[in-house]
């Protein structure tokens, strides 16, 4: 995920994260997301969100 500050500072994380059975994308997206707002504030826009299966 890749977030932008109101003040212009943009971050991205990437990382693998294990989730529960019956976990949803949406789910995902607040989890990782919630995470961008306890270290930047509640101002944030996402500009980029990609989840993808941990297998080949």
């Amino acid at each position: 995920m890749t977030v932008q500050t109101a003040d212009g500072r943009v971050n991205t994380r990437a990382a693998i994260i294990t989730v529960p059975d019956g976990f949803s994308r949406a789910d995902a997206f607040t989890y990782v997301f919630d995470q961008f707002k306890a270290d930047y504030g509640t101002s944030l826009t996402v500009v980029f969100f990609d989840l993808q299966p941990n297998k080949l």
